[in-house]
């Protein structure tokens, strides 16, 4: 990145020139706060650097923004199962059968991967959006909420953003993020969102002991799962390892 951007936080006074300012009332706030006998759940004054840096970025001129959806969300049982194989992302429409998990596992990318290949063609020309302060982030202060309800629900859609104008570009995603004939897509990360608060009221039990992230596991609203063992044998692994079951198998001939 430049130095614009590099130097957009600076726009946020909590978190540039106000900063020792802020931090000191946090600490006021949480001293108050124990006086009162409600530290540990009392309101911790919280600030979000998130809306504060959007807002200062959508309206720093020169800029141009692309918004696409790529990330899947835990929020309840219409999220999906979320599998994670080989550096892969996939959300699955329910949870796959072992023979599915092999072809997921096929068609993830390899991981580690440096090409970053483009996934969402533009479709058609840009649309202008109104934005406004309600209707969406709700843990930020209004002013810098910037809400287009007409995109909720809608991944078709891309959101572009150049010198404070808002526009949607449909788009369309590349084949290589499907899977399944449709039943799994692939995105760029998950956010556990809701699921994460449910699994912390019975803790470790929504957490299966034996799930190696490095082996895949699913992710859902019951908490994270192992997937069967045959995961941490990669395509690429079984294919060099065939060869040596061969050679054995001769050498037993030979020694008959």
């Amino acid at each position: 990145n430049g130095p614009t951007v590099n130097g957009l936080w600076r726009g946020c006074a909590h978190l540039a020139a106000g900063l020792l300012d802020e931090l000191g009332k946090k600490e006021a706030h949480l001293r108050r706060m124990e006086a009162a006998g409600s530290a540990s759940t009392g309101h911790k004054r919280f600030i979000s650097a998130e809306g504060c840096y959007s807002h200062v970025a959508a309206h720093t001129a020169g800029l141009r923004i692309k918004v696409a959806t790529k990330q899947f969300v835990g929020m309840g049982r219409e999220s999906g199962q979320i599998y994670a194989l080989r550096g892969t992302v996939w959300r699955c429409e329910r949870q796959l059968q072992a023979a599915e998990l092999a072809s997921l596992a096929a068609a993830s990318a390899p991981e580690c991967s440096t090409r970053l290949a483009g996934v969402h063609t533009p479709r058609g020309e840009p649309e202008r959006l109104r934005v406004s302060g309600s209707g969406c982030g709700g843990w930020m202060p209004a002013e810098h909420r910037m809400c287009a309800p007409q995109l909720k629900g809608d991944p078709s859609r891309d959101l572009i953003l150049e010198n404070g104008a808002f526009a949607a570009q449909r788009s369309e995603a590349s084949p290589t993020t499907v899977a399944l004939g449709g039943l799994c897509r692939e995105g760029a990360f998950f956010h556990m969102q809701e699921w994460k608060k449910r699994w912390a009221s019975d803790g470790a039990a929504s957490v299966d002991a034996h799930a190696r992230p490095h082996e895949g596991i699913r992710i859902a609203e019951t908490g994270i799962h192992a997937l069967p063992q045959w995961t941490a044998l990669r395509p690429s692994d079984a294919a060099r390892e065939e060869p040596a079951r061969g050679e054995t198998k001769r050498k037993r001939g030979g020694k008959q």
